[in-house]
């Protein structure tokens, strides 16, 4: 077994990145395991990405938990970051019917996403997993 003291006091940083994006590749492929064909087109630049597109499919990678796959997939579309980050300083002005829109606009994403996954056990899990988001 090995013991949390004899690991080095400083992880070299090749190792670090090559860890890093080996976490990256294990979320990528849960979530492609969970997403729909549409979507992993999106994520994997073969298709045209809008802004609503992007805040979807950030706001799903968030919702499940998936991080590093996040972190990667927002530092690969910038310029809509950007675009997003406008849009939520004209939000934060909202009425609270403007914030209840987006409010359902979530459960309307969470609804779509779970609803194309065909495994029902899978299915049962995901709302599980966004009941706690």
């Amino acid at each position: 077994m090995i013991n949390i003291n004899d690991l080095p006091k400083q992880i070299d940083s090749v190792v670090a990145k090559r860890y890093k994006e080996k976490q990256i590749q294990k979320e990528k492929y849960i979530f492609f395991a969970l997403c729909s064909d549409e979507d992993r087109v999106l994520i994997t630049e073969e298709g045209e990405i809008d802004i609503e597109d992007f805040e979807r499919i950030s706001y799903l990678m968030q919702a499940l938990g998936f991080e590093n796959l996040r972190n990667h997939f927002v530092m690969c579309h910038t310029d809509l970051l950007t675009k997003l980050g406008e849009k939520i300083e004209k939000e934060n002005s909202m009425s609270d019917i403007e914030v209840e829109k987006e409010v359902r606009k979530t459960i309307l994403w969470d609804k779509r996403f779970i609803d194309q996954i065909t495994s029902e056990k899978t299915r049962n899990y995901i709302k599980k997993v966004f009941a706690l988001s």
